[in-house]
């Protein structure tokens, strides 16, 4: 394998996340400029989910309970959370249609390659 080419398998994986995280950061401020009532109720699902788990965590060992929602407060785990949701649907969708290129691609290799011979 070439040099270039094993630079290339290696890198297109970082280049598939950073593409991932740029067009996740850019959905992000156009929703937040034109709907940011989204953004809100986001939010207000995953406060509503990290105190359910608060509340699990209180049944099962009640000193943890609180310290869990204060923890997690803290570094504002449901900002986290649903930054890392919208990452993970652009990377679906990205996935999506790198997909139906390449299965294109595969289509049109095949059928341009019986021509040929």
């Amino acid at each position: 394998m070439r040099w270039h080419r094993y630079m290339w398998e290696q890198g297109r994986h970082h280049l598939f996340k950073g593409g991932a995280f740029t067009v996740t950061a850019i959905c992000f401020v156009l929703v937040f400029i034109l709907k940011p009532k989204l953004l809100n109720d986001g939010l207000d699902l995953n406060l509503g989910l990290v105190k359910h788990v608060g509340s699990l965590i209180e049944t099962f060992a009640p000193d943890w309970g609180d310290r869990f929602e204060t923890f997690s407060r803290f570094i504002n785990f449901e900002r986290i959370l649903l930054f890392s949701e919208a990452v993970a649907a652009v990377k679906l969708i990205m996935l999506g249609i790198g997909g139906t290129f390449r299965l294109v691609r595969r289509i049109c290799n095949k059928h341009v390659g019986r021509t040929r011979t």
